[in-house]
């Protein structure tokens, strides 16, 4: 079924003359109605149906980062991994666990990944006490507000990391 439904007055002519009792039954359908007129360009349309939009389908749940890569998907890594790629976006508990849970929901719906889904704790406890574990190791910084929120300031960088680790032991030297 088409997600517009367009009418013209001219069309829909009840026998007394009056287009109301027509507009109320296409109404009463729980179909969207909206007069057009000549100047309209789908004027001569009876149905008007707009196609998806591929972008949006583009768009996937799975939480991706190189620590996920590096360490495995579990419930912390997915946590500061979400706040990691979206830097400096304040999220609350909730929303943090609605991530986890989207992400969960994907590796199940897609079929991969399957080993690792049950190293994923999705509940309520799980999920906040790993949020209030990266607040005090600092790894996340946290608003006393109502709601509480979350986020990250500073960018994980993989490569940094290394970078210093190996530089300090003199290794590649």
């Amino acid at each position: 079924m088409a997600k517009h439904l367009a009418y013209n007055m001219s069309n829909y002519l009840s026998p007394l003359g009056s287009s109301e009792p027509k507009l109320q039954s296409l109404m009463g359908m729980g179909l969207p109605v909206r007069p057009i007129d000549r100047s309209t360009p789908d004027y001569n349309l009876g149905l008007i149906s707009q196609p998806p939009n591929p972008a949006k389908k583009a768009v996937t749940d799975i939480i991706k980062h190189e620590l996920i890569d590096l360490l495995g998907e579990t419930t912390n890594n997915l946590i500061f991994c979400f706040l990691d790629n979206n830097m400096a976006q304040r999220f609350t508990r909730v929303e943090i666990r609605e991530a986890v849970e989207r992400h969960v929901a994907e590796l199940a719906r897609t079929g991969t990944e399957k080993q690792h889904l049950p190293r994923i704790q999705t509940g309520k406890a799980a999920v906040n006490y790993w949020i209030d574990r990266l607040v005090e190791r600092n790894s996340l910084n946290k608003e006393h507000s109502k709601p509480v929120l979350f986020w990250r300031t500073v960018r994980y960088s993989n490569a940094s990391k290394n970078l210093q680790m190996y530089s300090s032991v003199g290794v590649g030297r």
